[in-house]
């Protein structure tokens, strides 16, 4: 015969004493209100909250009745949610589960969430500000070029007649001479543009934005200065806009014309897409040459852009 380890037996107080050291707080109403059995734990949270024993249900919704989500702070720092759910015998049950370290990790959480969108608000600004940054850049070295080669031409001139008109000098200045007049001729506006692709890729990877080209360039300067245009208008709006990372362009000729298409990896256009005065510009210069552009909404963002072939490429 095995004797009956009586520790393994729970005495007629243990639920009773359970029920009361359980670490969340415990109550019950009967359907008319009247409390019928409450912890120490309850005991200890209503009486910090009500300055008074808790004795109806009404009392414990009149406390949470300005609380949201039904947390409340108790006056030693604690953090409590109350639970209400209907119980057999229209009984309401009520648990106070203690979320002090939850709720506080949770605000820490909110506070480094938005420090973030400010960050990230500030790499997007700071990346906007980047492609405009490199294109003044471009712009100031142009002008710098043509100060420096203006100032060439006319010590050459100098010394031309200072020496008595040589006339082995003489085709060496006038080619220089045309080559300036030749930068000053072109428009303002395209002598503004960034033309050379390959610089125009690093300066969209310098920003996290990848370009990827497919299908053949024209060889003539002028469309390859539209579509740069074309193209650095789109890494402005891909960032601004879209916060995308990819630009695609797809380049199809014809007989007569080049038709490209640009479009990116970024959120898709909530409507449709107004104009703004890059892209007016954008249209302005692509008319100016004799193309068509054309924008598309949904069910992406898509810019078309046909242009022309010029005689040297219809007849090449």
């Amino acid at each position: 015969m095995f004797k009956k380890d009586r520790s393994f037996f729970a005495g007629p107080n243990a639920v009773k004493e359970a029920f009361d050291k359980f670490p969340s707080g415990l109550c019950y109403f009967n359907s008319k209100g009247l409390l019928i059995m409450s912890n120490h734990t309850m005991d200890e949270i209503t009486a910090d909250l009500l300055h008074k024993e808790l004795q109806y249900e009404s009392e414990l919704l009149n406390l949470l009745s300005n609380c949201c989500d039904n947390i409340i702070t108790s006056e030693c720092g604690t953090i409590w949610q109350f639970h209400r759910k209907k119980i057999r015998r229209n009984w309401m049950e009520y648990i106070a589960v203690d979320i002090t370290e939850i709720y506080r990790k949770n605000k820490e959480l909110q506070k480094n969430n938005e420090e973030l969108k400010k960050m990230i608000e500030n790499i997007r600004t700071t990346n906007r500000n980047i492609v405009e940054i490199a294109r003044e850049k471009e712009i100031l070295s142009m002008k710098m070029r043509i100060h420096n080669d203006m100032g060439r031409n006319i010590l050459s001139m100098h010394r031309y007649y200072v020496n008595g008109c040589i006339a082995l000098e003489k085709e060496d200045i006038i080619r220089q001479i045309n080559k300036t007049i030749s930068v000053l001729s072109r428009d303002d506006e395209a002598s503004d543009e960034v033309d050379d692709i390959k610089e125009l890729s690093e300066i969209a990877e310098s920003i996290g934005v990848k370009i990827e080209i497919t299908g053949e360039m024209p060889e003539n300067k002028e469309s390859i200065m539209l579509i740069a245009a074309s193209i650095r208008e789109c890494i402005t709006n891909v960032v601004k806009h879209a916060e995308g990372d990819r630009l695609f362009v797809l380049i199809n000729s014809t007989d007569k014309e080049h038709m490209i298409e640009i479009t990116n990896n970024g959120n898709k256009p909530k409507g449709e897409i107004v104009e703004g005065g890059g892209l007016k510009s954008l249209r302005k210069k692509i008319t100016e040459g004799m193309g068509r552009m054309e924008i598309i909404s949904k069910p992406e963002c898509k810019v078309i852009i046909t242009i022309p072939k010029k005689e040297d490429e219809l007849y090449d």
